[in-house]
């Protein structure tokens, strides 16, 4: 009962404090020209300019977090959490080295990666003719249906249904990481470093994530993955009063983006929803 609770400021709209905790991870970085992706339902991005930030929130829903996918799940035991081409074959790497219950969010980013390199998904996200000659293909609830691993009875699919999830879910990050990246006035080419944050954010494959347009082309290299970034910075201003005044400094440098109210907010989002 007498313990004290103090609050990292909130930059804005549905960009919390985490997003704010995040970039005092980075504050030795702050005056270069960066990217700053935490992905999850809620994904927030920042863009930073030497020193002038731009964030917004991307309602990316759950489909990278394993919600509303037919065979979607956490990063737990049992779940595909990697998944690669092997001799022509569909690899998988499943957590806990128990059979497979489903498929996480690093997962579905290299499975419609793999698919889309071998041509069974097509630019609009349908599965192709390839797919039914080469793959375990079925008619399923959800569309097409994609049989990834079965045992003991216990199967792991991932349908046509499963693929616009996924396309929503990277379009909503993707627009958001455009629009800010103008708003800075910053081409791809401009930006020194682009960071990944978030649990989640740890194991994505970036070139998996560039291949299915989760993140825009741009050098592999620059690319960096800090972990739980918000959690760190939380730490850092619980035990220093000069990084909490740091956090309230910052917040009132970073100018909050409504997406949705962007004129060109619209027609990005369906563009980004091909591959």
């Amino acid at each position: 009962p007498e313990a004290s609770v103090w609050m990292l400021p909130q930059i804005g709209g549905f960009v919390g404090s985490d997003l704010l905790a995040g970039l005092m991870t980075i504050n030795s970085r702050t005056e270069l020209r960066f990217l700053y992706i935490d992905i999850g339902t809620n994904g927030e991005i920042l863009v930073g300019n030497r020193g002038e930030f731009w964030a917004a929130s991307a309602a990316a829903g759950p489909a990278f977090e394993g919600g509303a996918l037919s065979s979607g799940m956490r990063a737990d035991a049992g779940a595909i959490d990697r998944v690669r081409w092997q001799d022509g074959s569909l690899e998988f790497h499943i957590l806990g080295q128990i059979p497979a219950r489903g498929i996480c969010g690093s997962g579905i980013i290299d499975l419609v990666g793999c698919l889309l390199e071998a041509g069974y998904l097509d630019d609009k996200g349908i599965f192709t003719d390839a797919a039914s000659e080469k793959l375990a293909m079925r008619a399923g609830t959800g569309g097409a249906e994609l049989l990834l691993y079965t045992q003991g009875g216990a199967e792991v699919t991932f349908n046509q249904d499963d693929v616009r999830q996924v396309q929503l879910a990277k379009s909503a990050i993707r627009t958001a990481i455009e629009i800010l990246l103008d708003k800075a006035g910053l081409k791809l080419r401009d930006l020194d470093v682009v960071i990944l944050a978030g649990a989640f954010g740890s194991y994505i494959d970036p070139e998996q994530a560039i291949r299915i347009g989760l993140l825009p082309e741009l050098e592999t290299g620059l690319i960096k993955n800090v972990g739980n970034a918000a959690a760190q910075g939380a730490v850092m201003a619980l035990f220093s009063p000069s990084y909490q005044e740091a956090a309230r400094s910052l917040s009132s440098r970073v100018q909050y983006v409504e997406l949705a109210a962007q004129t060109d907010f619209q027609q990005l989002f369906i563009n980004n929803m091909n591959f």
